[in-house]
């Protein structure tokens, strides 16, 4: 009896400990919505290690799927294009030469927070952005 006790006791605990897999999902949910807005830079890391900002670098990602890019140095600004498909966020910039684009993995994203993985010379760069 005393181990039939202890036995519910351990489920009940187990159970209501878990997070229903539709809440998690929802936490991670990335679609058009979530990505559209102005997102400046926070942080920067390449392969795990913290790099530093010297300048502020802007997305703005618009509902009619227009990117603008630009820094607050002065030497780079761009437009294009942006796709959202799965986690992938596609931006097709218009005015370089060769064009350029920038695929990022969108790894997760809230009403203010944004975070992606992109390669990069000589590894992965993870950045976090706030709108």
């Amino acid at each position: 009896m005393k181990k039939l006790i202890l036995f519910l006791a351990i489920a009940a605990t187990t159970i209501s400990c878990t997070a229903p897999e539709s809440d998690t999902k929802q936490e991670n949910l990335i679609t058009e919505q979530t990505v559209t807005g102005i997102w400046l830079l926070q942080s920067r890391t390449l392969n795990e290690v913290p790099q530093k900002i010297t300048f502020t670098e802007t997305f703005i990602l618009t509902e009619d799927n227009r990117v603008r890019y630009f820094t607050d140095n002065g030497y780079n600004s761009n437009e294009g294009t942006w796709t959202l498909t799965n986690n992938q966020l596609e931006m097709k910039m218009d005015h370089t030469y060769p064009k350029r684009t920038i695929i990022t993995n969108v790894l997760s994203t809230t009403n203010h927070v944004m975070k992606w993985e992109r390669p990069y010379t000589g590894g992965t760069v993870i950045e976090t952005y706030t709108k």
